[in-house]
């Protein structure tokens, strides 16, 4: 490197470290934006970000396929609030303590009778909502399901 001349050596620490160049593309998302029916003033609210037009127009397409079809299947498998109605184990607050239900949750003739009956354990559970955190069916029961509106697709560029 001593041999080098100033020039060179200049032409060197560039190539180096010289900044990489940025597409676009490469930053480019595509935002599903919704405006709620029964809503008065002209606002968008961004639902969800996808990587692909693909996968944007796939989260409107389940959102239309309840409201047309009734298919409760396809908000349980798309909606994240319903991520834990089929695998009660993920009810899991922000410390990582996974919620299950206790001894009292299964105290009332009623849940043991539903036991008895041959029904599963999570059909057996309490219709009101526990206190502890477990979501029982009560907890998705009240869950609202609007999906009403308006949806548009535009493209966003998100810089973290």
């Amino acid at each position: 490197m001593k041999e080098l001349t100033k020039e060179e050596k200049k032409q060197l620490l560039l190539a180096k470290f010289k900044p990489k160049r940025i597409e676009l593309d490469d930053i480019k998302k595509y935002g599903v934006f919704w405006r709620p029916a029964m809503q008065n003033n002209f606002q968008w609210n961004l639902v969800t970000k996808c990587n692909t037009e693909e996968e944007a127009l796939a989260e409107i397409k389940w959102r239309a396929d309840f409201h047309l079809n009734g298919d409760m299947g396809a908000v349980i498998k798309n909606d994240k609030r319903f991520r834990t109605y089929e695998d009660e184990t993920m009810n899991i607050d922000e410390n990582g303590k996974v919620y299950e239900p206790d001894a009292s949750d299964m105290s009332s003739p009623s849940s043991l009778a539903n036991l008895t009956n041959k029904k599963s354990f999570y059909e057996g559970m309490p219709a009101k909502q526990e206190d502890n955190g477990f979501r029982s069916l009560a907890y998705y029961s009240g869950l609202e399901l609007e999906y009403k509106g308006e949806f548009t697709i535009m493209p966003i560029w998100e810089i973290e």
